[in-house]
């Protein structure tokens, strides 16, 4: 019998980065799609029961648990400031050994992983965002993810991306890196949430017309404010609508982003169509996606979009802009418009409102298969 490969996870939920805890969850999900034979023994790390709860309600068969905190106290923190003035070393140590695991996936790099053979590490680059995009940055963040990179291509170990654009533009910044690479387009499994009552949803968030969903933490680049300014536009249509903002409101490297949006709404006196409901529970927000109109993703930088991938899991409509990685991820059930274009984006609304969507249908079961199987052949030891 060929021994099973063991991969190691950290899992932590964390709803500042959701994607990156969506991540884990969804590709344990399709790792269990896969043939017995080719399903690899999952060593988790987590720090909280919550955290290894979550994952076993997946109930993944092959999967061994390792009760991990990476976090040090101020007194082991304190020990090792004394030891490595005099020993020039530390004195505690909370990291991976190579004995557990085959391969080690890194959502972000973590020093506790560094006592890992490069070998063994997989790299998952979700975007190349700071590379593309570096004025929405703090210069400290640049030149730590500069950093991260430059380590990456020198110890040669595996990069995982999500998407052939993310890909491409990595290699352009990086030409001299021989990593071996693949790519491994995501795909989401959702929760059963066919408890959830729509009416009671809709008295609950105070909708009272028809609704266009648009899912997305409050980052800058996530472009809300085309969607105001489309809305705008339609202030004075016949026929009545609401947006439904969901996500955190919160953007660290700029806290008034939210505090913009919501004065421009009140300025222009757009209450009765625009909500912001904030970050809500999961099964509610694709409850509200799957009775929308359709989902609106007015991004002007993914690496590969979660909001595109519900749509797709609930064959829904989704409007979505024109970049280049948008176009990569879907070609049915779509209407791109450029990101910077309300008039544009305005008229899809209103057709919408007019016309009701016929989505093809997408066996997506196909998606979180495809998923498993490239992901796995980014750890295949053969």
């Amino acid at each position: 019998m060929v021994e099973r490969v063991r991969l190691g996870l950290v899992f932590k939920y964390d709803d500042t980065w959701i994607a990156g805890s969506y991540y884990i969850l969804n590709l344990i999900c399709a790792l269990k799609t896969l043939p017995d034979s080719q399903k690899p023994h999952i060593v988790l790390f987590t720090d909280s029961t919550n955290d290894r709860e979550r994952v076993i309600a997946i109930e993944y068969p092959y999967m061994s648990h390792k009760q991990y905190n990476p976090q040090l106290s101020f007194f082991e923190k304190l020990l090792n400031k004394v030891s490595r003035f005099v020993l020039h070393k530390n004195m505690v140590e909370k990291r991976v050994q190579n004995s557990d695991v085959d391969y080690f996936l890194m959502l972000r790099r973590s020093w506790e992983t560094d006592l890992l053979d490069n070998t063994r590490k997989l790299f998952w680059i979700p975007d190349c965002q700071e590379l593309v995009m570096p004025q929405l940055f703090f210069k400290r963040e640049l030149d730590g993810r500069k950093h991260v990179y430059n380590e990456i291509v020198t110890a040669k170990s595996n990069i995982l991306f999500s998407s052939f654009s993310t890909l491409n533009t990595f290699k352009s910044f990086y030409p001299q890196a021989v990593n071996a690479m693949f790519v491994a387009h995501f795909s989401v499994t959702h929760p059963d949430f066919s408890q959830i009552n729509f009416e009671t949803l809709k008295e609950k968030y105070n909708i009272k017309h028809q609704f266009f969903m648009a899912p997305n933490q409050f980052w800058q680049h996530k472009n809300h404010q085309i969607i105001l300014e489309a809305v705008l536009l339609l202030k004075n249509a016949t026929q009545k609508f609401q947006i439904l903002f969901t996500g955190k409101e919160n953007d660290f490297r700029a806290p008034e982003y939210t505090i913009q949006l919501k004065d421009f709404v009140k300025r222009n006196k757009l209450e009765s169509m625009v909500s912001f409901l904030g970050f809500i529970p999961r099964n509610e927000q694709l409850c509200l996606i799957k009775n929308s109109v359709a989902v609106i993703q007015p991004s002007l930088f993914e690496g590969w979009s979660t909001v595109v991938e519900d749509a797709k899991a609930l064959n829904k409509q989704i409007i979505l802009s024109s970049i280049e990685v948008h176009q990569e991820q879907i070609s049915k059930n779509v209407c791109f418009f450029k990101p910077d274009n309300a008039q544009e984006l305005s008229e899809i609304i209103k057709n919408g409102l007019i016309d009701d969507y016929n989505p093809e249908f997408i066996d997506y079961n196909q998606n979180i298969k495809q998923f498993a199987l490239d992901f796995i052949k980014s750890i295949d030891k053969k």
